[in-house]
């Protein structure tokens, strides 16, 4: 019985190669990883760690400063709400998130953002770029 299940797992983990659809498929996976998950996520997949730490550092210290600015604003409009005694309605908070939002000229917000969309884009196009690669050689 032993002898049977041996030679079994010996034919399963035989020393044939990979086949192509799996390096395709994991291949696949990283773009997707990179463009859905998050930034440096497929380099990940595809072992090349220190270009996907470095985009999920780059990444991840941009939406932390983003998380923080959304917060000092959220103390603001709620200092405000508080400071008038009244609850305003949907409307009202609607726009004050609105124009806290949107009022954000701060070279330091837009840095961020250009930095998320770069992480992002620089991910993506590296990841298919690798995919390329290896789909021809």
């Amino acid at each position: 019985m032993k002898a049977k299940e041996n030679s079994l797992a010996s034919s399963k983990s035989g020393s044939r190669p990979a086949s192509k659809g799996v390096h395709l498929r994991t291949e696949n996976n990283a773009v997707l990883a990179s463009a859905l998950l998050f930034p440096g996520a497929g380099h990940i997949i595809l072992n090349k760690r220190i270009v996907g730490i470095c985009l999920i550092a780059l990444a991840s210290a941009a939406f932390l400063v983003l998380a923080y600015d959304a917060f000092i604003i959220t103390q603001e409009i709620s200092q405000k709400i508080v400071a008038s005694g009244t609850i305003p309605n949907v409307f009202v908070l609607r726009d004050m998130i609105y124009d806290a939002l949107l009022g954000q000229d701060s070279p330091r917000f837009k840095a961020c953002i250009s930095v998320l969309v770069g992480t992002w884009l620089i991910g993506i196009i590296d990841t298919l770029r690798y995919r390329i690669i290896k789909q021809r050689g």
